[in-house]
């Protein structure tokens, strides 16, 4: 997995691409958590370039999302593939995040 983010203000817009497994959690996680001790509150994950998702990756997600809603923030996920929508689907976890097709949309739909 490669993670590359740009910050602004309050927002950080986090680029995931290749593989999110269990060997990229650590990473993922501190990466996130230097994002939101620096004063970031609100994610946007663009995963276009997402490939796959294991059941890691998946807790990595839930995790996130716990972390920014105790923040008071706001996580969006960006240009969800079929692949990784169909996966979020069967594990019955489509609804618990918001999505948007494109980053622009996403970012003004963070209040």
């Amino acid at each position: 997995m490669k993670l590359s983010y740009e910050d602004y203000e309050q927002l950080s817009i986090i680029t995931i691409s290749g593989e999110f497994t269990a060997d990229d959690d650590d990473a993922f996680r501190r990466t996130i958590t230097e994002r939101l001790d620096g004063g970031i509150q609100h994610l946007i994950l663009d995963l276009q370039y997402l490939e796959q998702i294991d059941s890691a990756g998946l807790e990595g997600l839930l995790w996130l999302q716990e972390r920014v809603n105790r923040g008071n923030g706001q996580l969006r996920l960006v240009a969800v593939d079929d692949h990784v929508l169909r996966i979020l689907e069967l594990t019955r976890l489509e609804r618990r995040f918001e999505r948007y097709d494109k980053v622009e949309l996403a970012v003004r739909s963070v209040r």
